[in-house]
């Protein structure tokens, strides 16, 4: 007597597929409807695009616009303007920087290099201004200036004998 194999059924034939085929169909719509893909695949490019450049704000700098003016309340131009931090270290002590004033009477700084990251405010810095005349007494005044981060800040200086 010799042994039969078992004969052979295909897997596909003993499990019934035609359920999920209709389950496919009707979760993801997209033979009947291709344009439903198509929304949800650009709402969520936008999505993270919107993400992506919202967390990518820029810093505005920290500016400190010193105006010169002489005793008489007029522009003073050419006059070299220094603005410098006193304290102990490591605070602004170490901080100076030179400018001259322009034709409109004033000295710009940029100090987005003082900024630390989680620090409040940038410095309370002196304002010194000086300007030498050749066959008359110099031109020189001083004073204070709080510099608050991301915004412009002024102070006017005025210079006499």
């Amino acid at each position: 007597m010799k042994l039969r194999r078992p004969k052979r059924v295909a897997f596909f034939r003993l499990v019934p597929f035609h359920h999920l085929k209709l389950l496919y169909k009707h979760e993801t719509d997209q033979g009947e409807n291709p344009s439903v893909f198509f929304r949800y695949f650009i709402f969520s490019i936008l999505a993270v695009s919107f993400i992506a450049i919202s967390g990518c704000n820029k810093k505005k700098d920290a500016i400190a616009k010193i105006f010169v003016r002489d005793a008489d309340n007029n522009l003073a131009t050419g006059v070299k303007v220094i603005i410098y931090g006193e304290g102990t270290p490591p605070r602004v002590s170490n901080i100076a920087d030179t400018a001259v004033s322009n034709s409109a009477g004033e000295a710009m700084f940029n100090l987005n290099y003082m900024r630390k990251a989680g620090q409040a405010g940038v410095a309370v810095l002196n304002i010194s201004a000086n300007k030498n005349i050749p066959g008359s007494s110099p031109l020189a005044g001083s004073d204070i200036i709080k510099v608050v981060e991301q915004t412009t800040n002024s102070e006017t200086v005025f210079v006499q004998n």
